[in-house]
């Protein structure tokens, strides 16, 4: 006669198996947050060659947005160098209405500096650390640029305002000038916003 498991195993059992369960799910969930900002940040890394492709056949100049008065946007100038295939919707963005969810500097856009002229990437004192591109705030839906040429707009509150700084559980990818990406912790972007003469938003800015 076969033995039957008796209420205490059984429930002993089905304890175990909630505690591995419970275990196990923030593992599961990080896991699934860390895929979906790699994602992310390997859309960011396809922009940033198209843009690099684009650069090359244009002495130089990055794509430019709608506030230049041009035909076409960087997101449909792009679109050529890349097959196509890019995709401008982070997996993380909480907006289901709109198919994009990045923006450029728009101090890298002509009339942005006075006096200057950051339109070509040879122009940008250290593209290596100017941000060219960003992931928006699910509410920044009207615009393909930032608004960071607007007084104190690059002060941390009005940056938070229009990037996404802590999208991907603290961090933000971003696209730099120079064609590179990287992920960025919010505390590391507020350091660079306060630091006199970062040149982290603005090209021209200069460290005393």
């Amino acid at each position: 006669m076969k033995k039957a498991f008796t209420l205490i195993e059984l429930l002993v059992v089905i304890s175990v198996i909630a505690v591995l369960a419970a275990m196990l799910t923030p593992v599961v969930t990080t896991s699934v947050a860390q895929a979906r900002a790699s994602k992310c940040l390997q859309q960011l890394r396809q922009i940033g060659a198209a843009v690099n492709l684009y650069a090359n056949d244009n002495s130089g100049e990055l794509p430019a947005s709608r506030h230049q008065g041009v035909l076409k946007s960087w997101v449909q100038v792009i679109q050529p160098y890349a097959g196509g295939k890019i995709l401008y919707r982070c997996p993380d963005d909480p907006n289901p209405k709109r198919d994009r969810s990045y923006a450029i500097n728009d101090l890298l856009t002509a009339g942005a500096v006075p006096g200057a002229n950051y339109t070509r990437r040879q122009n940008i004192p250290a593209a290596s650390q100017t941000i060219y591109l960003a992931e928006t705030q699910a509410n920044y839906v009207t615009s393909d640029h930032f608004h960071f040429g607007e007084e104190g707009a690059a002060s941390p509150e009005a940056f938070i305002a229009q990037v996404a700084a802590e999208r991907h559980r603290g961090l933000a990818n971003y696209l730099f000038a120079d064609g590179h990406v990287t992920a960025l912790q919010w505390s590391e972007v507020m350091k660079k916003l306060t630091e006199p003469g970062d040149c982290f938003v603005n090209p021209g800015a200069t460290k005393e």
